[in-house]
Protein backbone atom coordinates (compact mmCIF):
# COMPACT_ATOMS: atom_id res chain seq x y z
CA UNK A 1 0.00 0.00 0.00
CA UNK A 2 2.86 2.38 0.82
CA UNK A 3 4.39 1.84 -2.62
CA UNK A 4 1.06 2.51 -4.36
CA UNK A 5 0.57 5.74 -2.42
CA UNK A 6 4.11 6.80 -3.30
CA UNK A 7 3.46 6.18 -6.99
CA UNK A 8 0.29 8.25 -6.85
CA UNK A 9 2.15 11.15 -5.19
CA UNK A 10 4.90 11.02 -7.82
CA UNK A 11 2.32 11.13 -10.60
CA UNK A 12 0.47 14.08 -9.07
CA UNK A 13 3.60 16.10 -8.27
CA UNK A 14 5.21 15.50 -11.69
CA UNK A 15 2.34 17.10 -13.57
CA UNK A 16 3.55 18.29 -16.98
CA UNK A 17 7.21 17.87 -16.08
CA UNK A 18 7.18 14.44 -17.72
CA UNK A 19 7.42 16.26 -21.08
CA UNK A 20 8.83 16.65 -23.74
CA UNK A 21 7.53 13.17 -24.55
CA UNK A 22 4.55 12.70 -22.24
CA UNK A 23 2.55 9.48 -22.11
CA UNK A 24 -1.18 9.84 -21.64
CA UNK A 25 -2.83 7.25 -19.40
CA UNK A 26 -6.45 6.97 -18.37
CA UNK A 27 -7.38 5.70 -14.92
CA UNK A 28 -7.42 2.02 -15.90
CA UNK A 29 -4.08 2.38 -17.68
CA UNK A 30 -2.48 3.98 -14.64
CA UNK A 31 -3.85 1.27 -12.34
CA UNK A 32 -2.50 -1.38 -14.71
CA UNK A 33 0.94 0.27 -14.72
CA UNK A 34 0.97 0.39 -10.92
CA UNK A 35 0.01 -3.29 -10.77
CA UNK A 36 2.91 -4.26 -13.05
CA UNK A 37 5.39 -2.18 -11.05
CA UNK A 38 4.28 -3.70 -7.74
CA UNK A 39 4.22 -7.20 -9.26
CA UNK A 40 7.81 -6.89 -10.43
CA UNK A 41 9.32 -4.96 -7.51
CA UNK A 42 7.36 -6.35 -4.56
CA UNK A 43 5.82 -9.56 -5.86
CA UNK A 44 7.33 -12.46 -7.77
CA UNK A 45 6.90 -11.17 -11.28
CA UNK A 46 4.99 -13.25 -13.79
CA UNK A 47 4.15 -15.99 -11.25
CA UNK A 48 2.63 -13.57 -8.71
CA UNK A 49 -0.99 -14.37 -9.77
CA UNK A 50 -0.36 -18.01 -8.83
CA UNK A 51 0.96 -16.97 -5.43
CA UNK A 52 -2.22 -14.98 -4.77
CA UNK A 53 -4.58 -17.76 -5.92
CA UNK A 54 -5.78 -19.60 -2.76
CA UNK A 55 -6.56 -22.76 -4.76
CA UNK A 56 -2.99 -23.23 -6.01
CA UNK A 57 -0.75 -25.19 -3.66
CA UNK A 58 2.51 -25.62 -5.61
CA UNK A 59 4.21 -23.59 -8.34
CA UNK A 60 7.17 -25.15 -10.17
CA UNK A 61 9.33 -24.78 -13.24
CA UNK A 62 11.66 -27.63 -14.21
CA UNK A 63 13.63 -25.65 -16.79
CA UNK A 64 13.10 -23.49 -19.87
CA UNK A 65 9.44 -23.80 -20.82
CA UNK A 66 6.15 -23.79 -18.94
CA UNK A 67 5.37 -23.20 -15.29
CA UNK A 68 3.42 -26.06 -13.72
CA UNK A 69 0.85 -25.84 -10.93
CA UNK A 70 -0.74 -28.09 -8.34
CA UNK A 71 -4.38 -27.09 -7.94
CA UNK A 72 -6.54 -28.12 -4.97
CA UNK A 73 -9.43 -29.11 -7.22
CA UNK A 74 -7.99 -29.85 -10.67
CA UNK A 75 -4.67 -31.41 -9.67
CA UNK A 76 -1.59 -30.95 -11.84
CA UNK A 77 -1.88 -28.23 -14.48
CA UNK A 78 0.36 -26.76 -17.17
CA UNK A 79 0.06 -22.97 -17.12
CA UNK A 80 0.37 -20.50 -19.98
CA UNK A 81 3.27 -18.75 -18.23
CA UNK A 82 6.64 -19.68 -19.72
CA UNK A 83 10.33 -18.90 -19.45
CA UNK A 84 11.57 -18.70 -23.01
CA UNK A 85 15.34 -18.78 -22.46
CA UNK A 86 17.90 -19.97 -19.96
CA UNK A 87 19.04 -16.40 -19.32
CA UNK A 88 15.51 -15.30 -18.45
CA UNK A 89 15.07 -18.21 -16.05
CA UNK A 90 18.51 -17.64 -14.48
CA UNK A 91 17.68 -13.99 -13.85
CA UNK A 92 14.35 -14.98 -12.30
CA UNK A 93 15.76 -17.54 -9.85
CA UNK A 94 18.49 -15.09 -8.84
CA UNK A 95 15.74 -12.56 -8.12
CA UNK A 96 13.89 -15.16 -6.03
CA UNK A 97 17.02 -16.07 -4.08
CA UNK A 98 17.89 -12.43 -3.42
CA UNK A 99 14.36 -11.88 -2.14
CA UNK A 100 15.06 -14.38 0.66
CA UNK A 101 18.56 -13.06 1.36
CA UNK A 102 20.45 -16.06 -0.04
CA UNK A 103 21.68 -15.18 -3.56
CA UNK A 104 22.08 -18.23 -5.80
CA UNK A 105 25.54 -18.55 -7.37
CA UNK A 106 27.54 -21.21 -9.16
CA UNK A 107 29.36 -21.75 -5.85
CA UNK A 108 26.08 -22.11 -3.92
CA UNK A 109 23.53 -23.32 -6.49
CA UNK A 110 21.14 -25.12 -4.12
CA UNK A 111 18.81 -22.98 -2.03
CA UNK A 112 16.14 -24.33 0.32
CA UNK A 113 14.42 -21.59 2.28
CA UNK A 114 11.22 -19.65 2.98
CA UNK A 115 9.65 -16.71 1.16
CA UNK A 116 8.47 -13.67 3.15
CA UNK A 117 4.89 -15.00 3.13
CA UNK A 118 6.00 -18.32 4.67
CA UNK A 119 5.93 -20.40 1.49
CA UNK A 120 8.70 -22.98 1.11
CA UNK A 121 10.99 -22.53 -1.87
CA UNK A 122 13.62 -24.75 -3.42
CA UNK A 123 15.96 -23.29 -6.06
CA UNK A 124 18.54 -24.98 -8.27
CA UNK A 125 20.68 -22.48 -10.17
CA UNK A 126 22.55 -23.09 -13.42
CA UNK A 127 23.29 -26.25 -15.37
CA UNK A 128 26.25 -27.52 -13.31
CA UNK A 129 23.96 -29.61 -11.10
CA UNK A 130 20.83 -29.63 -13.28
CA UNK A 131 21.12 -30.74 -16.89
CA UNK A 132 18.04 -28.71 -17.87
CA UNK A 133 19.35 -25.58 -16.18
CA UNK A 134 17.83 -23.55 -13.38
CA UNK A 135 14.58 -24.65 -11.79
CA UNK A 136 12.44 -23.79 -8.78
CA UNK A 137 9.56 -25.15 -6.72
CA UNK A 138 7.35 -23.13 -4.37
CA UNK A 139 5.10 -24.87 -1.85
CA UNK A 140 2.65 -22.25 -0.72
CA UNK A 141 1.98 -21.44 2.91
CA UNK A 142 -1.63 -21.44 4.09
CA UNK A 143 -2.69 -18.68 6.48
CA UNK A 144 -5.58 -20.82 7.72
CA UNK A 145 -4.57 -24.46 8.27
CA UNK A 146 -7.22 -27.13 7.96
CA UNK A 147 -8.89 -28.05 11.23
CA UNK A 148 -9.66 -31.58 12.35
CA UNK A 149 -13.31 -30.97 11.35
CA UNK A 150 -12.18 -29.94 7.87
CA UNK A 151 -10.33 -33.26 7.53
CA UNK A 152 -13.40 -35.16 8.70
CA UNK A 153 -15.70 -33.33 6.28
CA UNK A 154 -13.31 -34.02 3.38
CA UNK A 155 -13.22 -37.74 4.20
CA UNK A 156 -9.55 -37.76 5.18
CA UNK A 157 -10.44 -38.93 8.70
CA UNK A 158 -13.53 -40.53 10.19
CA UNK A 159 -15.02 -39.36 13.48
CA UNK A 160 -13.75 -42.58 15.08
CA UNK A 161 -10.19 -42.02 13.83
CA UNK A 162 -10.20 -38.42 15.05
CA UNK A 163 -11.50 -39.50 18.46
CA UNK A 164 -8.81 -42.18 18.71
CA UNK A 165 -6.05 -39.66 17.90
CA UNK A 166 -7.55 -37.28 20.47
CA UNK A 167 -7.31 -39.96 23.16
CA UNK A 168 -3.72 -40.74 22.16
CA UNK A 169 -2.66 -37.09 22.33
CA UNK A 170 -4.50 -36.51 25.62
CA UNK A 171 -2.76 -39.58 27.04
CA UNK A 172 0.70 -38.25 26.21
CA UNK A 173 1.42 -40.84 23.52
CA UNK A 174 4.23 -40.46 20.96
CA UNK A 175 2.93 -40.02 17.42
CA UNK A 176 4.56 -40.03 13.97
CA UNK A 177 2.59 -38.80 10.95
CA UNK A 178 4.14 -40.78 8.12
CA UNK A 179 3.56 -40.69 4.39
CA UNK A 180 4.96 -39.88 0.99
CA UNK A 181 5.92 -36.43 -0.31
CA UNK A 182 2.96 -34.00 -0.47
CA UNK A 183 0.63 -36.52 1.17
CA UNK A 184 -0.56 -34.02 3.82
CA UNK A 185 1.67 -34.96 6.76
CA UNK A 186 2.16 -31.41 8.03
CA UNK A 187 -1.53 -30.62 7.45
CA UNK A 188 -2.53 -33.54 9.66
CA UNK A 189 0.08 -32.69 12.31
CA UNK A 190 -1.19 -29.11 12.43
CA UNK A 191 -4.78 -30.26 12.88
CA UNK A 192 -4.10 -32.77 15.67
CA UNK A 193 -2.04 -30.20 17.57
CA UNK A 194 -5.38 -28.73 18.66
CA UNK A 195 -5.82 -31.83 20.88
CA UNK A 196 -2.83 -30.82 23.03
CA UNK A 197 -3.76 -29.37 26.42
CA UNK A 198 -4.38 -25.64 25.70
CA UNK A 199 -2.51 -24.71 28.89
CA UNK A 200 0.49 -26.88 28.05
CA UNK A 201 3.89 -25.73 26.83
CA UNK A 202 4.68 -26.76 23.26
CA UNK A 203 8.14 -26.60 21.69
CA UNK A 204 8.32 -27.05 17.91
CA UNK A 205 11.52 -27.61 15.98
CA UNK A 206 11.65 -27.30 12.20
CA UNK A 207 14.03 -27.04 9.32
CA UNK A 208 11.55 -24.84 7.46
CA UNK A 209 8.77 -23.15 9.49
CA UNK A 210 5.44 -24.73 8.52
CA UNK A 211 3.71 -25.70 11.76
CA UNK A 212 0.87 -23.48 12.95
CA UNK A 213 0.04 -24.34 16.53
CA UNK A 214 -2.81 -22.47 18.25
CA UNK A 215 -1.28 -22.54 21.75
CA UNK A 216 -0.27 -19.33 23.49
CA UNK A 217 2.63 -21.04 25.29
CA UNK A 218 4.33 -22.15 22.08
CA UNK A 219 8.10 -21.90 21.56
CA UNK A 220 8.92 -22.04 17.85
CA UNK A 221 12.51 -22.91 16.96
CA UNK A 222 14.06 -23.15 13.49
CA UNK A 223 17.45 -24.50 12.42
CA UNK A 224 20.09 -22.08 11.15
CA UNK A 225 22.55 -22.83 8.38
CA UNK A 226 26.16 -21.73 8.26
CA UNK A 227 26.56 -18.00 7.57
CA UNK A 228 29.38 -15.50 7.65
CA UNK A 229 30.45 -14.99 11.24
CA UNK A 230 27.78 -17.37 12.55
CA UNK A 231 27.83 -21.01 13.54
CA UNK A 232 25.21 -23.45 12.28
CA UNK A 233 22.43 -24.55 14.64
CA UNK A 234 21.10 -27.97 13.71
CA UNK A 235 17.86 -29.73 14.61
CA UNK A 236 19.98 -31.98 16.86
CA UNK A 237 21.16 -28.89 18.79
CA UNK A 238 17.63 -27.50 19.13
CA UNK A 239 16.24 -30.82 20.35
CA UNK A 240 18.84 -31.06 23.10
CA UNK A 241 17.97 -27.50 24.11
CA UNK A 242 14.23 -28.25 24.06
CA UNK A 243 14.65 -31.01 26.62
CA UNK A 244 15.82 -28.38 29.12
CA UNK A 245 12.72 -26.23 28.62
CA UNK A 246 10.26 -28.54 30.40
CA UNK A 247 7.92 -28.92 27.42
CA UNK A 248 4.59 -30.72 27.70
CA UNK A 249 4.86 -31.63 24.00
CA UNK A 250 7.73 -31.59 21.51
CA UNK A 251 6.79 -31.30 17.83
CA UNK A 252 9.35 -31.92 15.11
CA UNK A 253 8.67 -30.76 11.57
CA UNK A 254 10.44 -33.73 9.98
CA UNK A 255 12.89 -36.34 11.21
CA UNK A 256 15.70 -36.96 8.72
CA UNK A 257 18.93 -37.80 10.52
CA UNK A 258 20.75 -37.95 13.85
CA UNK A 259 18.08 -35.87 15.59
CA UNK A 260 15.95 -39.04 15.51
CA UNK A 261 18.05 -40.54 18.31
CA UNK A 262 17.40 -37.49 20.50
CA UNK A 263 13.66 -37.75 19.80
CA UNK A 264 13.58 -41.35 21.03
CA UNK A 265 15.67 -40.44 24.06
CA UNK A 266 13.11 -37.73 24.82
CA UNK A 267 10.34 -40.32 24.53
CA UNK A 268 12.14 -42.56 27.03
CA UNK A 269 12.43 -39.72 29.55
CA UNK A 270 8.68 -39.07 29.44
CA UNK A 271 8.49 -36.17 26.95
CA UNK A 272 5.58 -36.73 24.51
CA UNK A 273 6.73 -36.18 20.93
CA UNK A 274 4.99 -35.74 17.60
CA UNK A 275 6.74 -35.56 14.24
CA UNK A 276 6.36 -36.10 10.52
CA UNK A 277 8.34 -38.74 8.68
CA UNK A 278 8.85 -39.74 5.04
CA UNK A 279 7.81 -43.37 4.60
CA UNK A 280 5.12 -44.98 2.46
CA UNK A 281 4.39 -47.96 4.77
CA UNK A 282 4.92 -48.97 8.39
CA UNK A 283 7.58 -51.42 7.24
CA UNK A 284 9.46 -48.67 5.43
CA UNK A 285 9.16 -46.45 8.50
CA UNK A 286 10.83 -49.08 10.70
CA UNK A 287 13.53 -49.70 8.08
CA UNK A 288 14.35 -46.00 7.82
CA UNK A 289 14.37 -45.48 11.59
CA UNK A 290 16.74 -48.39 12.21
CA UNK A 291 18.99 -47.75 9.19
CA UNK A 292 21.47 -45.05 8.25
CA UNK A 293 21.62 -42.17 9.10
CA UNK A 294 19.02 -42.29 11.90
CA UNK A 295 20.14 -45.56 13.54
CA UNK A 296 17.49 -46.05 16.22
CA UNK A 297 18.13 -49.32 18.13
CA UNK A 298 15.24 -51.71 17.51
CA UNK A 299 14.43 -52.05 21.25
CA UNK A 300 13.70 -48.30 21.28
CA UNK A 301 11.05 -48.51 18.55
CA UNK A 302 8.36 -49.57 21.02
CA UNK A 303 8.46 -46.03 22.44
CA UNK A 304 6.55 -44.98 19.33
CA UNK A 305 2.85 -45.43 20.07
CA UNK A 306 1.09 -44.34 16.88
Amino acid sequence: RGLLECLDRICLSAGGRLEPDPMTLDTSGWEGLKYLMVREKVGLGKIQPFIEDPYIEDVSCSGVGSVFLEHRIFGSLKSSVTFDSGNELDRFVIKLSERIGRPATTRDPLIDSVLPDGSRINIVYGNDVSRKGSNFTIRKFSDSPLSILDLIKSGTLSYEMAAYVWLMVAGGMNIFVSGETASGKTTLLNSISTFINPDGKVVSIEDTPELQIPHENWTREVVRGMAAGESAVSMFDLLRSALRQRPDEIMIGEIRGEEGSVVFQAMQTGHPCMATFHASTVENLIQRLTGQPINIPKPFIDNLNL
